[in-house]
């Protein structure tokens, strides 16, 4: 097994193939050296392939785990509120008095007040605010009609199509 890396095979592929025009070296033994390596390559590619494989999938079962603990911990506060509201209505019905604890103190307090609006309607003019308008959002680019247009030959100045390439591991 090679030892080089899948950059160094490749590099030397593309050198050996450029040396298939020159006639210092037999063609016979050219195309065994570039068979050769094209067979350390192809194993390196497939190793490479295999490593892809098992990074998604670790990518995946994180995500899935992290999404389930999103979804606990949204229950564990849910149900923290919860049993904060029932200590708060039975501490308000028995009048309690604060409470020492090693770790805390329980007490009842006050908030601050709030206004609770019961008509709007009714609210005088001196206590109404018009709010500010948001500011309309920036034009972005339609890559949908450009492509379109692009692809009819029409030009569009400050765009242009580009066809890239991936590397596919198909099952």
């Amino acid at each position: 097994m090679s030892r080089l890396h899948l950059y160094e095979l490749a590099a030397q592929h593309q050198s050996l193939m450029a040396l298939l025009e020159s006639d210092e070296i037999p063609a016979e033994s050219m195309r065994d050296t570039i068979e050769a390596l094209e067979g350390e390559l192809e194993d390196k590619l497939i190793a490479c392939a295999h490593v892809v494989l098992n990074l998604e999938s670790a990518a995946i079962a994180i995500k899935n785990a992290a999404a389930k603990q999103m979804a606990r911990a949204e229950r564990l506060a849910k149900r923290a509120e919860s049993l904060r509201a029932y200590m708060l209505f039975n501490a308000q019905c028995v009048g309690m008095k604060p409470i020492e604890h090693t770790d805390f103190v329980l007490r009842l307090v006050n908030n601050t007040p709030s206004v609770i609006i019961d008509n709007q309607l009714l609210i005088p003019p001196e206590f109404m605010r018009t709010p500010e308008p948001l500011p309309p959002p920036a034009d972005v680019p339609d890559k949908a009609a450009i492509a379109k247009a692009l692809k009819a030959d029409i030009e569009v100045t400050g765009a242009h199509l580009l066809r890239g390439q991936r590397i596919e591991i198909a099952p």
